[in-house]
């Protein structure tokens, strides 16, 4: 029997609706569901069956992708979705995650039959952590709905949880998928004219892209009725601009990690960061000035670290946050980001932001790097508009800088991207 039960079914109503279209396939719901369902007859007859065992999948956004995660789970196996294999880094974590210490989020899988996800974290402060979910409790999050419109651009890899929520919300929604050729923003401005694309699901970083590329401006974007953007931390600068470029569609945040998936927010405005979590069975709380959630489970613990959870289930985010009186909240930084100048604090999203808003600077990455002083002093690399100076860069970075934060959070450190 199927495991993904009426999920899947949900499928075959209007089967002659679109519900995916990439460079190479345009597949309706019915063919799709055909497509699944001979991949799980032939995953079925191989010698050792693949119930409870772990399996790496690539992450590109493609109809044969969607298509293998589907019938994978069909038949229980464990999918981990691995980026790309261009250096052997998805080979690597693949074996990691099979050989490691923390078997227990697998047993528990086996031990009730049930399909699961394998996700990775960014790694950035560490060995990429092993993000074990329950695939049919994920999988019930996205309850099959009534038509929305259309159609959706899916930019991001599936390997992200925001790319793995937009294909399975897009199915659940019967809103048609497009997947672009690539993630280039000319070629994302390009689909989104040639597709009549409705939605655009981006990080901050794509839309920065977009914005300084001048592709949206360039291509006929009036079709974008909805905007949201998620996976790292916006900027007010990026927002605006976002505004002006795109007067016509609404744009809204998401929130949400590899852990616990997206959750239901509302933005207070299409302008504003801050946000309330919607309605329902989520629930948010603030320990020691940082976001803590708790939500129905699918994510079962990790491979090969600690259970983040707390005693009582609460998954700690690390996301260090604001909250106003009328419950709202808006994020601030990662607590890991924390920037330690002489025993003074500094948030590095918040000094990329000051640096964001400069006329040449495109994109900017604050650090912390070692002082024998003053223990840390903070460091920032620069994607520039247009080629300049070093000398000349330091000057204007100090310049705008000083007034708008305090002069300890100023960088003293500035190195341009060599790609810029």
């Amino acid at each position: 029997m199927n495991l993904l039960g009426t999920w899947l079914e949900d499928l075959a109503s209007e089967p002659k609706a679109v519900a995916l279209r990439d460079p190479e396939h345009a597949l309706t719901r019915g063919a799709l569901r055909h497509r699944i369902d001979a991949e799980t007859a032939k995953l079925c007859r191989l010698d050792q069956p693949l119930a409870g065992r772990l399996v790496g999948l690539c992450a590109e956004p493609r109809a044969e992708t969607i298509v293998s995660l589907l019938a994978l789970w069909s038949v229980g196996a464990v999918v981990a979705l691995l980026q790309s294999d261009d250096d052997g880094e998805a080979a690597r974590r693949l074996a990691a995650a099979s050989e490691a210490s923390q078997p227990q989020p697998l047993a528990t899988l086996r031990a009730t039959g049930r399909p699961g996800l394998v996700l990775f974290s960014s790694g950035t402060s560490g060995v990429p952590k092993a993000i074990v979910h329950d695939a049919a409790t994920l999988l019930e999050s996205y309850p099959c709905e009534a038509p929305r419109p259309g159609p959706m651009l899916a930019p991001m890899p599936l390997d992200h949880i925001g790319g793995l929520n937009t294909v399975l919300r897009g199915l659940a929604r019967k809103t048609p998928i497009v997947l672009p050729r690539d993630r280039h923003p000319e070629t994302i401005a390009a689909d989104v004219e040639r597709e009549r694309i409705a939605i655009l699901p981006a990080s901050p970083s794509l839309l920065r892209l977009l914005l300084a590329s001048d592709a949206l401006a360039r291509y006929d974007c009036s079709s974008l009725a909805l905007v949201t953007y998620g996976s790292e931390k916006m900027d007010e600068a990026t927002l605006a601009k976002l505004r002006e470029a795109l007067p016509h569609a609404r744009l809204r945040q998401t929130y949400g990690m590899s852990e616990m998936g997206i959750l239901a927010v509302k933005s207070e405005s299409d302008d504003s960061l801050w946000m309330r979590l919607s309605k329902g069975s989520n629930e948010v709380r603030i320990v020691d000035g940082a976001l803590e959630v708790r939500s129905p489970p699918s994510f079962l613990g990790y491979l090969n670290a600690p259970s983040p959870l707390t005693a009582d289930g609460w998954y700690q985010t690390g996301d260090l946050v604001e909250i106003r009186d009328d419950g709202l909240f808006r994020v601030l930084g990662r607590r890991s980001a924390v920037i330690n100048v002489a025993g003074q604090k500094v948030l590095a999203e918040e000094v990329e932001e000051v640096l964001r808003g400069m006329e040449l600077v495109l994109d900017a990455v604050v650090v912390a790097e070692a002082h024998p002083l003053l223990g840390q002093i903070v460091a920032a690399k620069l994607v520039l508009k247009r080629a300049s100076p070093l000398a000349d860069v330091r000057r204007a970075v100090h310049a705008h800088c000083m007034g708008r934060i305090a002069a300890f959070k100023v960088p003293q450190r500035i190195e341009i991207a060599e790609d810029a």
